[in-house]
């Protein structure tokens, strides 16, 4: 028994000393420098545990330090940071030790610091006509081409939603020049410019940076509009929960009164809908008044949703939705969303999808949706997102979707690949505390035409909150599928509605072997019938008035809205 016992007080001291000796190391570190305050640089490290009363001091190389703050992730795992600004460029060491009272464990870094300027140019829609960037005035949700130069020497061109938090190199006094390529559509420079806009990169230290603005006004005074809607929708057997978010523009000058018609599935119910708009439940529609509509004035809701039957992981959760009106609209095809989406257990909260999903036709239109979510415990201020292209898409096809935060975006190439680089500056994302900790951003490029069967097109992007290490999201796939038959053959998304006008009978012909729902909605966006359709099909229109209708025929592959009289 005393041998037993000698044993045991001889493996408790082994694992004491297991666990203070794992309590006096650093596991990871990193030094990075600010993606928007130049002269800024961030460091980071990892104990691989934690013993009460220990610190952490960075020494930066220029004769300070910062004692570092402090995150306890786990019982045997912290984690402490410093920022620091340094007043000039050059080559630094930096030293990172951690103390329990006497230094334990400390790494050495060599870091340059490079000379830099971020210049700041915002795109504001001049709505006072003051010619002047008001603070309450919006940021240009529409794209804009900027073509970037340095020293007089062309190096870039960027799409821009809302403001460009450009980071420049170069000596001091290099001058770069902004020029505007591309306006918003039904937008002009304000005032008669300016079209360029000039910065200069100062020595270091650096001051405060100013911020300079693209002026832009609306013109033109047709009735019509142009909305727009983008959704994210998930479904989690471990939250127990269905949700989303649903993000509304009008991308003409024309404000309107609008609403969106979600047709959920099933298997859920709805809880509630935040902000607090207005709202009606009628079986497996909800219909959600969201007011009036600007250009530049972005509407988005998030909707909560509850089970009404047990889910199983792979459950379909199809949905469909409609933003209205549709008289006035100029162009249709952007006003509907078919979701196919799946249940799935745990709930990733930075991830990518695409629509259609699955099996498609070489040259399709594609639609990509980036989602993240700051899940720490501290504002999100800046996030970026490094999108690597699939070299099965078409990068001359690529455009802007929507977005719920202002954002600049641009295309690049490097080592051979295809790079979209999605910027937030300033985005101030709330922590995870809050509802509003999420957001997304779409954009729409083309599969490649002559793809061969069986080609499948992956793809996934890197997302990045402040300095913190990239987040990666899921790969989204979609396939080129291979003919099972002789002499079939895969094809564009084909639906014919006919004859127009029309007396009693409608006609619909859809492509082989799909199947469509026919949804028939007045001018004023009421739906007053629906039917599947397959192949081609008949729809008894009799008991329609005389009047303007709109046909719209939905699949899992997109939707297609048609205009048709009845006499």
């Amino acid at each position: 028994m005393q041998k037993f016992f000698s044993k045991l007080i001889i493996l408790f001291a082994v694992l004491v000393s297991a666990n203070f000796t794992r309590a006096q190391s650093i596991e990871s570190y990193w030094v990075a420098q600010s993606f928007d305050v130049c002269g800024t640089y961030w460091a980071r490290a990892y104990t691989s545990g934690y013993v009460p009363g220990q610190t952490f001091k960075f020494f930066w190389g220029d004769g300070t330090n910062d004692t570092g703050a402090f995150s306890l992730y786990a019982a045997d795992t912290a984690d402490f940071w410093a920022q620091h600004y340094y007043a000039a460029p050059g080559a630094y060491t930096v030293k990172m030790v951690l103390y329990n009272g006497a230094p334990l464990d400390s790494v050495v870094i060599s870091e340059e610091m490079h000379n830099c300027h971020f210049l700041k140019v915002w795109v504001i829609e001049d709505e006072n006509l003051n010619c002047v960037a008001d603070s309450a005035e919006p940021w240009v949700h529409e794209p804009i081409s900027v073509e970037v130069d340095s020293a007089g020497i062309h190096i870039d061109t960027i799409s821009v939603w809302g403001c460009l938090n450009y980071r420049a190199s170069g000596v001091p006094g290099t001058v770069y020049r902004f020029r505007v390529i591309a306006p918003p559509p039904s937008m002009s420079l304000a005032c008669g410019g300016p079209a360029i806009i000039y910065d200069t990169i100062p020595a270091m230290p650096f001051g405060p940076v100013a911020t300079k603005a693209f002026l832009f006004n609306c013109f033109g005074s047709s009735p019509s509009f142009d909305l727009k809607v983008t959704s994210s929708f998930y479904s989690s057997i471990l939250w127990n929960m269905h949700a989303g978010t649903v993000l509304v523009n009008n991308t003409s000058c024309v404000p309107v009164s609008s609403s969106v018609r979600y047709d959920f599935s099933p298997k859920f119910a709805v809880d509630s809908v935040r902000p607090a708009y207005a709202y009606t439940v009628s079986g497996t529609s909800l219909v959600v008044d969201i007011g009036l509509v600007k250009m530049n004035r972005l509407k988005y809701f998030d909707v909560y949703m509850h089970p009404v039957v047990s889910l199983l992981a792979g459950d379909t959760a199809n949905s469909t939705i409609t933003v209205m009106p549709f008289s006035g609209d100029t162009l249709l095809s952007n006003n509907v969303v078919v979701r196919c989406d799946t249940v799935k257990g745990p709930y990733d909260p930075n991830r990518k999808s695409v629509t259609p999903q699955g099996d498609i036709a070489p040259g399709t239109r594609l639609e990509y949706l980036l989602e993240f979510e700051n899940t720490g415990n501290d504002t999100a201020r800046n996030i970026h997102i490094m999108d690597t292209l699939s070299p099965y898409l078409d990068p001359t096809t690529f455009g802007g979707g929507n977005s719920t935060h202002n954002v600049a975006y641009y295309q690049y190439s490097d080592g051979g690949n295809n790079i979209v680089k999605f910027d937030f500056p300033n985005i101030m994302l709330p922590d995870s505390s809050s509802p509003y900790r999420h957001g997304m951003v779409s954009f729409y490029i083309n599969a490649r035409e002559g793809l061969s069967a069986g080609t499948t097109i992956p793809n996934r992007a890197g997302i990045y909150f402040d300095v913190n290490e990239v987040v990666m999201t899921n790969t989204a796939y979609s396939h080129i599928p291979v003919s099972t038959r002789i002499g079939e053959t895969v094809s564009p998304i084909q639906v014919k509605i006919y004859p127009n006008p029309v007396d009693d009978v409608l006609r619909v012909a859809t492509e082989k072997g799909q199947d469509y729902t026919i949804s028939i909605y007045n001018v004023v966006g009421q739906s007053l019938m629906q039917q599947r359709v397959c192949g081609e099909t008949s729809i008894d229109v009799s008991r329609l008035m005389p009047g303007i209708y709109y046909a719209v025929a939905r699949g899992a592959s997109g939707a297609k809205a048609v205009k048709f009289e009845k006499r």
